[in-house]
């Protein structure tokens, strides 16, 4: 009996790859009256909401509406099958949304300009290193998603550019920041994975605690009665401290919605996970209209100037000041969150993101060809 249910998840399996691969032909035949070279997007995951959705699959979707040469291949196609594709539509150009494994690999498009996306640090990681560098040596181009990243990938890839994150479409019903009560919100993966960075929270909080009172809300993975244990610990009865897991992104910023007052920190020591980091979860807050208050780190002070669309911080009291001013003058909350969208328009929109990313490919597609995108 379990060898027969093997089997039929094996042929299932094996038919959804194919229907996969069918699908894309089809999308190719409905694209062929677009303009421009033949993009192909090749992604690790299919996580919605996050890396593969934002810097690939609605970067294709923009360019389709906008009258480009654009197709999305799915996480769950096999190498094989990649190939197939690459050779049988004639790609020009690949762009591998990160190379953590081995879904992404430039070998697979041996014709075609390869171009690696990298949005985090994934490079640190001793396991995965080596194979990264490897793989991006293969490649004509290279796009990061910081500063730092970007100064990764120049040792490795003779053409690059530095794209931030771009922003998600998600509408959510919500109030005015101005009239929200006094929440202060934590947006991370996990609260208590980075010690260092718990124990800045902490002490941010407790230094909040003697001068208003609010309610503190972490969301991300952990025991809720650990995570709200290790924050109340010291502070005052009257603030509450609530803990939310991770949620579905879209369920994220509606829960975001409820805050005052966003922060992100972010502790950079040296060569670490944090330094490729960009902007992440300061995407939700922007998208939920919840002020941010940001470490001074990484690019945040390209984008967030104190006082006008953000605040910036590096020492515990600039934290609390900054928090805390926003927590008593509501009118100040919906003018920063105000002008952070309008910013983030400019900067971080799915517009700005594809249009510097199309520029990018026709400059190595013109040097390869020798002829415009266009032409």
């Amino acid at each position: 009996m379990k060898k027969i249910k093997n089997l039929i998840k094996a042929i299932w399996r094996l038919s959804h790859r194919s229907l996969l691969e069918l699908r894309i032909y089809c999308q190719f035949l409905l694209s062929r009256r677009g303009e421009g070279p033949l993009v192909l997007f090749v992604v690790c995951d299919d996580e919605p909401g996050w890396g593969s959705e934002l810097r690939s699959k609605r970067v294709v979707n923009y360019w389709q509406n906008h009258g480009k040469r654009a197709l999305f291949l799915p996480s769950k196609l096999l190498s094989h099958q990649r190939q197939r594709i690459g050779r049988l539509l004639k790609a020009d150009v690949v762009i591998h949304q990160t190379f953590v494994n081995e879904k992404a690999d430039p070998r697979d498009f041996p014709e075609a300009i390869n171009i690696v996306d990298v949005d985090d640090a994934h490079f640190l990681d001793a396991r995965l290193k080596q194979s990264i560098i490897e793989r991006c040596l293969l490649c004509d181009g290279a796009v990061g998603g910081s500063r730092y990243t970007e100064n990764w990938l120049r040792q490795h890839v003779d053409k690059t550019i530095m794209l931030w994150t771009s922003a998600p479409y998600i509408h959510v019903e919500t109030a005015s920041p101005s009239s929200r009560s006094k929440k202060i919100i934590w947006g991370t993966t996990n609260p208590l994975l980075t010690k260092t960075e718990a124990e800045l929270v902490k002490k941010i909080i407790n230094n909040c605690a003697a001068k208003t009172t609010f309610e503190f809300i972490v969301i991300g993975d952990g025991s809720k009665k650990e995570i709200a244990n290790f924050f109340a610990l010291g502070l005052p009865k009257t603030i509450k401290v609530t803990h939310i897991p991770r949620q579905p992104y879209k369920d994220f910023i509606q829960i975001l919605t409820q805050g005052a007052v966003g922060i992100a920190p972010l502790i950079v020591d040296g060569d670490c996970f944090n330094a490729g980091k960009s902007f992440g979860k300061i995407l939700a807050y922007i998208a939920a209209e919840v002020p941010v208050v940001a470490s001074n780190a990484v690019d945040h002070a390209l984008f967030f100037q104190n006082g006008e669309n953000g605040f910036l911080a590096s020492e515990i009291e600039e934290w609390s000041d900054h928090i805390v001013r926003l927590l008593i003058e509501p009118e100040l909350r919906d003018t920063i969150s105000a002008s952070a969208k309008k910013h983030l328009q400019k900067e971080l929109s799915i517009e700005a993101f594809s249009t510097k990313l199309y520029e990018f490919v026709a400059e190595l597609y013109e040097e390869k060809n020798g002829v415009s995108c266009c032409s």
